[in-house]
């Protein structure tokens, strides 16, 4: 995550974000969302190294 937040911390927030009053409702993406931010991560340094 671009802001150095912990994964599963940022992923908590936008859990709560989504459904304050029931967070146990939204669908847990945390699994795709690592995925994605490793995607992210070796983007950048494929940007950054050519």
């Amino acid at each position: 995550v671009e802001c150095g937040t912990a994964e599963m911390s940022y992923f908590s927030k936008l859990k709560r974000i989504t459904s304050n009053v029931f967070p146990h409702l939204v669908p847990d993406w945390y699994r795709e969302f690592l995925r994605v931010a490793r995607i992210w991560r070796v983007l950048k340094l494929f940007k950054w190294n050519g």
